[in-house]
């Protein structure tokens, strides 16, 4: 199949080391179906393009070396219409499939920047998931009811990751697709929401040091005070959840998760485990968190 050509960005396979240039093939919609990375200091060479499984399920990539890249990015730069005929073998699994949905509240002073809620809509392997996590879901969503009524100075990104379980692969694709743009640094703030809604311990676990005590602030202030106990130790941050990758480029993060918690990860984490009053208090809490961040200039 025939498809069109457009420069991407940045693949960052090792930083300061390996960071290629990025082609994306694209339908008649503008959606990639593929993409050519380039090897721009000699010959296409064999290089793995996954980065601990994470960025399993992108579209097939092919790699090119320093001629071919030359070509390409000549025809580019000159604003010619680039084609590509691209031949796949393989399967595919129509059970194995996944994807992040993504609602935008702009912001009505400083769009380009963005503070990102969100919560992964995946379960672990027979679980219901009622807790881990479509709690986290439920309370995005209010979030979302509420402040769609109102006007943010800066944008608001809803966001509920899939394949969160297996290697965070949605919001490992989220964040590297981003900074493969050159976009990444618009997201100012993470606020995760997973497992908010049974227990007795809410846990704030944040990053930096100074972001961690803005947040508990902020949470200590709020109704959850009167309703459970609150664990504003910091919790030492982990790459193990939706915040992961955020983390590791330095962007302020922080997880809001109810922990322990008996009936994590099994058949028995059903519905009604789930306090409605905690999934209530939570949004309330978490909306005015965004609120401090999004309706401020600065922060």
């Amino acid at each position: 199949m025939t498809r069109h050509c457009w420069y991407h960005g940045i693949i960052y396979l090792v930083e300061a080391m390996f960071e290629w240039p990025k082609y994306a093939i694209v339908n008649n919609e503008g959606i990639p179906v593929g993409y050519v990375v380039a090897f721009p200091d000699g010959p296409a060479i064999s290089m793995p393009l996954t980065k601990m499984g994470r960025n399993l399920g992108r579209a097939p990539y092919a790699l090119i070396g320093k001629e071919d890249h030359a070509k390409i990015k000549g025809w580019i730069d000159s604003r010619k219409n680039v084609h590509v005929h691209m031949e796949v073998e393989g399967e595919t699994d129509s059970n194995v499939y996944s994807q992040n949905v993504i609602g935008t509240l702009p912001g009505s002073a400083i769009r380009d920047e963005e503070i990102v809620v969100c919560a992964h809509y995946d379960c672990a392997i027979d679980s219901f998931g009622a807790d881990d996590n479509a709690s986290g879901v439920e309370t995005m969503l209010r979030v979302a009811r509420t402040l769609a009524k109102k006007e943010t100075k800066k944008t608001v990104k809803f966001i509920a990751f899939g394949a969160e379980e297996p290697l965070m692969l949605g919001s490992s694709y989220y964040a590297n697709d981003l900074k493969e743009r050159g976009l990444l640094n618009r997201v100012k703030a993470v606020i995760n929401l997973d497992m908010t809604g049974a227990g007795d311990t809410l846990t704030i676990a944040s990053e930096p040091k100074g972001f961690h005590e803005f947040v508990c602030k902020i949470i200590m202030n709020s109704d959850l005070r009167d309703k459970v106990k609150i664990d504003s130790r910091g919790m030492k941050i982990q790459e193990d959840t939706d915040h992961g990758e955020f983390y590791i480029n330095h962007i302020p993060v922080t997880t809001l998760i109810f922990w322990p918690y008996e009936y994590y990860h099994q058949s028995t984490d059903t519905m009604e485990k789930v306090k409605e009053e905690l999934v209530d208090r939570m949004a309330d809490a978490s909306r005015i968190l965004v609120e401090n961040l999004a309706f401020t200039i600065s922060q």
